[in-house]
């Protein structure tokens, strides 16, 4: 099938684990997805050597950026640090889903894993589309603010996220990293284990064991429950209630005095 990279080449993807449908014969197109995405300047090499740290049954495929950056490559253009260009990012989003819609089953959970500003990138897919996703992990990195993507109330209700810091990470600019905790844990309706450890803006290895559990607690849930049962779109249906709609709650008060009104959160234990 031809691929729209909306400019780009076409992707380059390191490979580890699946699930193959017998013995000799390629991989199950269901088995699940691990999507890992490299940090700026570097390859998807640095993350697929994860994979083997990480839990045995998904499929891991490492995308590498699109763009030339230094030594290596990165997903977007900036204007300033961490913060990328609402173009440039909807650019590298359309290029990473026109691939991604090549990867087997349309309906296979897929889990997100982003580092440094492939975190960014990973955070900007969930905020455009949170119904495709079955989890995402933001490993020293943060959420695009001011960057076209949906940043609001709500957004992430039931989609689980893993969110890791460190605590002398000085990459990320001054405030950032508290307005991404803020975000997530205070407004996005995501349930969000956040995990702040010693070191700088470098992959520890306590960082990837409490990925590893929280990817593997993401995997129990998936094979005993299937997905979360979000249905596609913003409009979500619930046949089981009044009208097929969640009841409106206020919240509190926006900085214009106005409460926030917000659907009813169902909360999803994994």
């Amino acid at each position: 099938m031809a691929q729209d990279t909306g400019g780009f080449g076409p992707p380059v993807v390191a490979r580890w684990g699946g699930q193959p449908l017998g013995p000799g014969e390629p991989e199950n197109p269901s088995t699940p997805l691990v999507v890992l995405l490299h940090g700026r300047g570097s390859t998807q090499d640095s993350m697929v050597r994860l994979a083997p740290n990480l839990p045995f049954g998904p499929a891991y495929a490492a995308v590498r950026g699109p763009i030339d950056e230094g030594d290596g490559f990165t997903w977007y253009l900036e204007r300033e640090r961490a913060q990328p260009t609402a173009e440039s990012l909807a650019a590298a989003m359309e290029w990473f889903t026109s691939w991604l819609d090549t990867e087997g089953d349309p309906e296979r959970p897929v889990i997100l894993v982003g580092f440094s500003a492939g975190s960014l990138l990973a955070a900007g897919l969930l905020l455009a589309r949170p119904e495709r996703w079955a989890g995402g992990a933001l490993l020293h990195g943060a959420v695009p603010f001011d960057a076209g993507v949906p940043v609001t109330r709500g957004r992430l209700i039931g989609i689980p996220m893993f969110l890791d810091h460190a605590a002398d990470d000085d990459v990320l600019p001054a405030g950032l990293r508290p307005r991404t905790e803020e975000y997530l844990v205070g407004h996005s309706g995501a349930p969000v284990h956040v995990r702040t450890g010693p070191g700088g803006h470098d992959l520890a290895q306590d960082s990837v064991e409490a990925l590893s559990r929280w990817i593997g607690e993401r995997l129990a849930f998936l094979g005993a429950e299937g997905e979360n049962p979000l249905p596609d779109g913003a409009d979500q249906h619930w046949p089981t209630l009044p009208g097929g709609a969640l009841p409106l709650v206020e919240g509190p008060a926006l900085p214009d005095g106005k409460p926030a009104v917000l659907p009813v959160a169902l909360a999803y234990d994994a």
